[in-house]
């Protein structure tokens, strides 16, 4: 018996202390799970418990949160209650009894008020010792991805759009300078497809010149790149040279900058390439009119020099030519009238000289008549046919039958057009000791073009832009005196024509005029007109005004024996107080003298007797300034340039007194 009560009494103990351990594993299980439910509640996402039934035994806040319904409610329900779809519910039971888990899977939620929401699902099963299956599940709404990410796609989509159909081409390349995109743009610019263009290398796009510039430029960023404080967002922009399918170069500006991984390390760069062709062509036109501009500035001031030697050389010349040819015309010796030529012609070849400087002045008119531009090519062409026959230049021309006429001085064009006959025969026969001379004209528009084209040795591109300049050349102190082109500029632009020159060195030049032509009205009338030889005049009354005492003498000489009354005067003041008590017939007036000149003895002239204005002739030494030159058109007087012929003078005033 006591044995008996000594195993009760321990029996007893043993439950006493069974019951402790149980009480306390009831305390830190309660202890636990108010620690999961804490952590539950921590958690952001969604996280709820399902049984082995599919019965919601747990969840947390923020599923209370996202699907509307309490945890009270959902409590006890099939989880299936939180999906869109029922089959969804089976597939992840299925899915995660299968394998364990579940991980990343994307599926729809359907809250309490019935709104879809997508959620991306995490689940993890655990087996009871009775092989059940349970598992807590974490949803991630993923409305706020899906969204970011559709706004993406949305900008991929619009800036892809952009890259696709824009004028500029777009390309990328990896820092080796490979291809990684190009806009199809790059058809339209350059004739190569996209996959064309991707298989190319970047030297093979580039002229080698460019190409270098880029290198170059890349080697510059890179080293940017290992500075500190460098400006990330920076770019550069380049002008380059695209090579084309079918060869040809196009200019390109080029704007480059780096594309950037998270770490802002770079490692692309993006380059936008937009043909800038019109604009190096409007540029091209604005330097050829600068160019131009400062042509006529240099040839203007080079003019008002030639202006104020040739009146101090006019003025005595025109007494050396007029009384050597009236020596001439006397019964002289032999010998006396050959030295008396000589005098004479060599004058002449001053004279001629003189008038050439005075075209730079671009201030005088010179008789201009209708010209027909075939002869004046035609005659020009035979005072070389000797010469370049001999030198084994082969002469081609077109000439266009039955052009329209043009108002030109005839000895102005043939000048021009010799001018540039000899630079070409000259660059020929220095490069090779033969060549090709084509001479072409033809009707462009409303003007008349000639063209000369030699196959020498072309003009460099640096000298093209100064060939017009005066005194340039290119043929060495002994050559020439550079004034050819530039006095050939001013005559054309004096006709209101143009001159210009297309060249490429070693591949011949070729020079263009272009003359305005006559219109058909004015042509018609000039195939009616008939000119009639004018009576000869005589025993008119002339006074001449001037302060040179040669000319006066001269004039005096010439005009009396051709059977008029002179009187000369050698200052404009006292032709004043002569016209008061006098009347002439004719009034010959040096525009340039000392003290009044001839336009202020005109004006006063005016006053005395207004009838005296259609009597007075202006002679002159020099060539006149535009303002001297518009009150002559105004008032429509004659003006006789010094130095005279003196048989063209007699002719002259005999016309003006008829």
């Amino acid at each position: 018996m006591p044995r008996i009560r000594t195993q009760v009494v321990e029996l007893a103990d043993d439950l006493k202390k069974k019951r402790d351990i149980i009480q306390q594993l009831t305390v830190d299980l309660e202890d636990l799970s108010s620690y999961i439910l804490d952590l539950m509640g921590t958690i952001p996402h969604p996280v709820y418990v399902v049984n082995a039934t599919g019965i919601i035994i747990d969840g947390n806040e923020a599923l209370e949160q996202l699907t509307g319904w309490s945890l009270e409610e959902l409590l006890g329900q099939r989880h299936r209650v939180i999906f869109a779809e029922e089959a969804t519910a089976e597939e992840v039971e299925k899915e995660t009894v299968e394998k364990g888990y579940l991980k990343g899977k994307e599926l729809m939620l359907l809250t309490k008020q019935g709104e879809r929401i997508p959620v991306c699902m995490f689940t993890r099963a655990r087996t009871d010792d009775a092989g059940n299956v349970s598992y807590v599940a974490t949803l991630i709404d993923m409305t706020e991805h899906q969204r970011t990410e559709g706004e993406l796609r949305q900008s991929e989509k619009r800036y892809r759009l952009l890259a696709e159909n824009a004028a500029d081409v777009i390309w990328t390349v990896d820092m080796n300078m490979r291809l990684t995109y190009i806009s199809p743009s790059v058809t339209h610019l350059l004739g190569y497809s996209v996959q064309e263009s991707m298989a190319k290398k970047m030297e093979e796009v580039f002229t080698p010149a460019s190409f270098e510039v880029a290198m170059k430029a890349l080697a510059e960023e890179v080293a940017i790149e290992n500075m500190e404080n460098k400006n990330l967002s920076r770019s550069r922009t380049l002008e380059l040279e695209l090579i084309c399918k079918d060869g040809s170069i196009i200019p390109v500006e080029i704007n480059c900058s780096f594309l950037r991984n998270p770490d802002e390390r770079a490692v692309e760069i993006l380059v936008i390439a937009r043909d800038i062709s019109e604009r190096k062509q409007a540029e091209e036109r604005e330097r050829q009119m600068q160019q131009e501009l400062s042509l006529s500035s240099r040839l203007a001031s080079i003019g008002e020099l030639a202006s104020g030697v040739a009146h101090e050389i006019n003025n005595p010349l025109t007494a050396v030519i007029g009384f050597s040819q009236m020596l001439m015309g006397r019964d002289i010796p032999k010998d006396i009238q050959q030295d008396l030529k000589i005098v004479n012609d060599n004058a002449q070849r001053v004279a001629k000289i003189v008038k050439n400087l005075l075209i730079f002045a671009r201030q005088r008119e010179e008789a201009k008549e209708y010209v027909d531009i075939n002869s004046v090519v035609l005659r020009v062409l035979e005072l070389r046919t000797y010469e370049m026959k001999l030198s084994n230049i082969a002469v081609i021309t077109q000439l266009t039958p039955d052009l329209p006429w043009t108002m030109a001085n005839t000895g102005q064009l043939q000048q021009v057009f010799l001018n540039i006959i000899l630079n070409a025969e000259q660059a020929m026969t220095k490069a090779h000791n033969k060549g090709k001379l084509s001479v072409k004209t033809q009707q462009i528009g409303n003007n008349i073009r000639v063209s000369f084209e030699d196959d020498g040795p072309g003009i460099a591109r640096e000298n093209l832009d100064s060939i017009f300049d005066p005194f340039f050349t290119t043929k060495g102190v002994d050559g020439g005196t550079g004034l050819g082109l530039s006095l050939s500029y001013g005559i054309i632009k004096e006709h209101n024509g143009g001159i210009y020159a297309r060249s490429e060195l070693g591949k011949g030049a070729t020079f263009f005029i272009e003359l305005p032509i006559v219109p058909e009205v004015q042509q018609l009338k000039l195939a009616e007109t008939v000119v009639e030889e004018p009576r000869r005049v005589t025993g008119a009354r002339i006074m001449v005004v001037d302060d040179e005492l040669a000319i006066c003498q001269f004039l005096a000489r010439v005009l009396t024996q051709d059977g008029h009354n002179v009187e000369t005067i050698d200052n404009a003041s006292a032709a004043l107080e002569r016209l008061e008590r006098e009347r002439y017939n004719l009034i010959l007036v040096d525009i340039r003298m000392e003290g009044m000149g001839g336009i202020e003895l005109y004006r006063h002239m005016r006053k005395i007797a207004p009838s005296l204005q259609r009597r007075v002739v202006f002679i002159t030494g020099d060539t006149m300034t535009p303002g001297t030159r518009n009150f002559l058109d105004s008032i429509k007087a004659h003006c006789i340039p010094k130095p005279f012929d003196t048989e063209q003078l007699k002719n002259d005033i005999n016309r003006i007194l008829t």
